[in-house]
């Protein structure tokens, strides 16, 4: 994990055929480092962003994030006049590969380049009597930090992300929402089949 203080970049990259997997995202004043060098008290007051890197990171080839971010400044665990810091880790994934037996496919890839839409569907094929397991990663759920009553942090989902995947299996065709869940990982799908067609489409027509 590294940590990345008041007016440093957060940089995530990797190869054109992987996609970014964020792992660890925190966001406040976690302990003394590189970041904090002087005790001011309320060493240890953070929040997990990982769902807000998730939405602009994750599933992408690359993303950027200069530290204060106005998304992450707004969480602020930490008094206000403590500078915050955020650490973060991510691992590159490989893309999806016919010859490969599992693999990833990433939403933003329509974006980037049409593949994974409509009109360029991924094609995905098992051995006869094999059958194709789909797992979400969802990274678009948003969440809004509010204060209970008692000064508690608490987390309000926000359903933004607008994407459905519309599934073809032996014939007949299924939409499964990617959004409106707070779990990050999920079995959404197993084949009857050994042959599917998969891509993604926005549902919601004003993004």
């Amino acid at each position: 994990i590294r940590e990345y203080c008041q007016w440093e970049t957060f940089n995530a990259t990797c190869s054109s055929n992987e996609i970014i997997f964020m792992k660890v995202a925190n966001y406040g004043r976690m302990r003394f480092g590189r970041c904090v060098k002087e005790n001011h008290g309320n060493i240890g007051c953070s929040s997990n962003v990982l769902p807000q890197l998730d939405r602009k990171c994750s599933g992408r080839h690359t993303c950027q994030l200069v530290i204060p971010d106005p998304m992450l400044h707004n969480i602020h665990p930490c008094p206000k006049e403590l500078v915050p810091y955020l650490e973060a880790s991510y691992i590159c994934l490989p893309g999806l590969k016919v010859s490969q037996i599992s693999g990833y496919l990433a939403s933003a890839t329509p974006v980037e380049d049409g593949i994974g839409t409509r009109q360029c569907p991924w094609i995905l094929h098992a051995n006869s009597g094999q059958r194709i397991n789909l797992t979400l990663y969802a990274f678009g759920t948003a969440q809004r930090h509010l204060e209970d009553a008692d000064g508690g942090e608490l987390m309000e989902p926000i359903d933004e992300c607008g994407s459905d995947i519309i599934i073809t299996d032996s014939g007949r065709t299924r939409s499964i929402s990617a959004c409106g869940q707070l779990v990050r990982r999920r079995l959404i799908y197993m084949s009857d089949g050994f042959e599917l067609e998969v891509y993604f489409e926005n549902s919601n027509p004003r993004q």
